[in-house]
């Protein structure tokens, strides 16, 4: 998959308004759901180019209402696009898309993410008209391999020597 720098989309890095949602003050009856819909709402309502980047690393990540919150934010956005898609949840890695209102119309989220206890990190790239879905051939992501194997977790056994009782 071709890096940012080599698409021309711009990334806006760990130190941008993931960070800022995430990291301000709660309020007491604050939710990880709402804090999901916040996210979404301000990239949706942010005036930039088709395509723009916001990337999060948990290993980047020095605040630590950030790095406690983004474990649970990662689920509950792979759970909501899960929900509006119609689709089983995948927890742990993958990709989702969500559909919200922007300034001048609909915009769309589509995301990549991984939410493993040694590898967090998320994807979020802000479009204008629906954004191009995965063909044949494209490259899957390190997480979309990972979250199949757990997904199914039993390999293909019929190459492999079947024990007989004696």
């Amino acid at each position: 998959m071709a890096q940012s720098h080599e698409t021309g989309h711009p990334i806006v890095t760990d130190n941008n308004l993931l960070t800022n949602v995430l990291g301000a003050p709660l309020s007491p009856d604050w939710t990880v759901e709402g804090l999901a819909e916040q996210v979404l709402s301000a990239i949706a309502a942010r005036h930039s180019e088709d395509g723009e980047e916001f990337v999060l690393d948990a290993a980047a990540v020095t605040d630590r209402q950030v790095r406690r919150l983004l474990r649970p934010f990662l689920a509950c956005l792979a759970t909501k696009s899960a929900d509006e898609a119609g689709t089983p949840a995948s927890l742990y890695g993958g990709q989702f898309t969500f559909k919200r209102p922007g300034r001048e119309g609909p915009v769309w989220i589509r995301g990549n993410f991984e939410n493993r206890p040694w590898s967090v990190h998320v994807t979020l790239r802000r479009y204008n008209s629906p954004p191009p879905e995965m063909v044949p051939g494209e490259e899957i992501s390190e997480a979309d391999e990972r979250a199949k194997l757990v997904d199914d977790p039993q390999p293909e056994l019929s190459a492999l020597p079947t024990r007989t009782r004696r």
